[in-house]
């Protein structure tokens, strides 16, 4: 009997050493191929906290960019890029999120890292994210061409409240503060005046002069306006 146990023991550990190699071989990048393989999933997107943080009960107005409802968009993560995928913008939480059908086509919305999200898309709007002044990451909607980029940051608070039925809280209009990139500064733009400063005196005028009889006023400006602006700037 004692013969039998040492052998069984012996075959064991051979074992064991047979199966070192191929287990030391079978490394993180393996193992995410593996995942896919099994689940068709992309770990390299697939990959963030799970998003809980919806506001919902006795509270009025939206966190969101625009609302619950996900936007269809592309996604540059780590440089690599994802088309056409599920996104919204938690402009409360200053959170990316992906929306999708996970192996039990159940949906399931994560918080992308900041630090690995290069650009997205909400429909038309485009997005960067980037280092931000020794604070960490910012989401920034960027209206830009090959010479200038304006860049928006948007916050929205939540106001006041007891959460009963007669004094909800509610969740303010978006707000937003303005930049312009301009000779690898940023540069806060709060109105026209703020803008004309940035250039030299002999500018100035002409600028000043397009602004007002184009009625533009980049505080107030929409998109398409923003566009017109930075275009005009990089003829001065």
């Amino acid at each position: 009997m004692n013969v039998i146990l040492r052998m069984s023991f012996r075959t064991t550990i051979i074992l064991v050493i047979l199966l070192l190699p191929s287990v030391n071989s079978l490394n993180a990048q393996d193992l995410k191929s593996e995942l896919s393989e099994v689940y068709n999933m992309n770990p390299e997107l697939y990959n963030g906290r799970v998003f809980s943080g919806v506001y919902r009960g006795n509270v009025d107005g939206t966190q969101f960019f625009v609302s619950e409802r996900f936007f269809i968009g592309d996604l540059l993560l780590r440089n690599q890029l994802f088309k056409a995928q599920q996104l919204n913008y938690d402009v409360y939480g200053q959170k990316v999120l992906l929306s999708f059908k996970d192996d039990i086509n159940a949906t399931k919305i994560i918080e992308l890292p900041l630090a690995n999200v290069n650009y997205f898309y909400l429909g038309t709007k485009y997005f960067e994210v980037l280092p931000w002044q020794n604070e960490g990451y910012r989401i920034f909607q960027v209206i830009e061409n090959k010479d200038y980029k304006i860049l928006i940051h948007y916050t929205r608070s939540l106001n006041g409240g007891t959460g009963s039925e007669n004094n909800r809280s509610k969740f303010s209009n978006l707000k937003k503060r303005t930049w312009l990139y301009k000779e690898d500064n940023y540069f806060v733009i709060k109105n026209n005046k703020a803008l004309i400063k940035l250039y030299p005196l002999d500018s100035q005028s002409d600028l000043k002069r397009w602004l007002k009889s184009s009625g533009m006023k980049i505080q107030k400006a929409d998109d398409a306006g923003l566009q017109t602006i930075v275009d005009y700037l990089s003829t001065l």
